[in-house]
């Protein structure tokens, strides 16, 4: 059996933990990079992480119960604050310190922002990426969770990739038989790539035609560490973004967290929400089923033997983003491709 890393062999960045609103009084278990974590807050309900364990007798701290600013271990009753120290040993005499290096709990850095809890296991002097509508003015977002399993680069590139829509998504976001020809500026930086895609006008599906007024220009981003984004803008503003935060859970499983953003008022964004979120979870199931089905594939036949064009532009700087690599100098940084989307 493999034993989990330890949160600061993390990648850098922050990673998505959990929703806020599924963070309550009690504590939550999770796993984010292979590495159990039990999730708390303090009395001012500030998120704080633990690796989820006790180091008396390794019980999962996430079995316990947050009081008193500590999580309680279910077993002796050991408690730990937020910083993993040992902050009482029930039955110890009072001439007796809890606190000791060898009963110290590993802790991740946390942040709370855009409705998610991230961890990271380096100290982050920024905060966590989040949406181009977070923070506007009139901009109602919701919160989706859901799970995958396969690599996160494929499960990426599938969120990103426009090319089989019209094919694991027919009729629901366009159709084979209906493409367009499109311009696809690509832009890297350091921690990114994006393509910026005009001349599409409409899709053809159900989606656009239900909810789109007409559509200037199509924005697909990965940033580090691991966020795919998508940005629909008619000729005046943002329609709708979305940001999918993406966890590797265990070796072959992600925990994706999509934000949905789209301009209103908490009246008009809550009615959006509901005529919008029975699609994009259909949409969510589709993608997750074919991922899963790429993922047995893959094991099948003993590993990825993937063979690529030039439609395939995300791919490459996804894995190289995702290596930890920032994109080399020696890269172009604009360059446009001409596609039938």
């Amino acid at each position: 059996m493999s034993v989990p890393p330890p949160i600061d062999a993390w990648p850098p960045g922050w990673w998505a933990v959990c929703r806020s609103r599924d963070l309550g009084s009690r504590p939550l278990g999770v796993v984010v990079n292979g590495t159990p974590l039990a999730v708390f807050r303090d009395p001012s309900g500030t998120p704080a992480a633990l690796e989820d364990r006790c180091p008396h007798r390794m019980a999962p701290l996430s079995a316990g119960r947050a009081t008193c600013g500590t999580i309680e271990c279910a077993y002796h009753g050991w408690r730990f604050d937020a910083a993993g120290r040992c902050a009482a040993i029930p039955g110890l005499g009072p001439s007796d310190r809890a606190d000791h290096e060898t009963r110290r709990v590993a802790a991740a850095q946390t942040c709370e922002t855009g409705g998610l809890v991230f961890a990271s296991g380096t100290r982050e002097l920024a905060p966590p990426y989040l949406g181009p509508l977070w923070g506007a003015q009139d901009c109602h977002a919701f919160v989706w969770r859901t799970t995958a399993r396969g690599a996160l680069v494929d499960i990426a590139e599938n969120f990103l990739d426009g090319f089989h829509t019209h094919f694991v998504h027919a009729g629901l976001i366009r159709s084979g038989s209906a493409r367009q020809r499109v311009r696809a500026r690509v832009r890297r930086l350091p921690d990114r790539i994006e393509i910026q895609y005009t001349g599409e006008g409409q899709q053809n599906g159900l989606i656009s035609r239900l909810f789109e007024r007409e559509r200037a220009t199509t924005f697909a981003r990965f940033v580090r560490p691991a966020i795919a984004e998508l940005e629909y803008r008619s000729r005046t503003r943002i329609e709708l973004a979305i940001s999918a935060y993406f966890t590797r859970a265990q070796s072959d499983a992600v925990a994706i967290f999509a934000v949905m953003s789209v301009p209103g008022n908490a009246l008009t964004g809550r009615l959006k929400e509901a005529a919008i979120a029975p699609f994009f979870a259909y949409a969510l199931r589709q993608d997750r089923r074919i991922v899963e089905l790429q993922r047995a594939s893959i094991a099948r036949w003993g590993g990825p033997r993937f063979t690529s064009t030039r439609l395939d532009m995300m791919r490459p700087h996804i894995a190289r983003l995702l290596e930890r690599d920032a994109l080399p100098s020696d890269f172009e940084a604009v360059h446009e491709e001409e596609l039938l989307l």
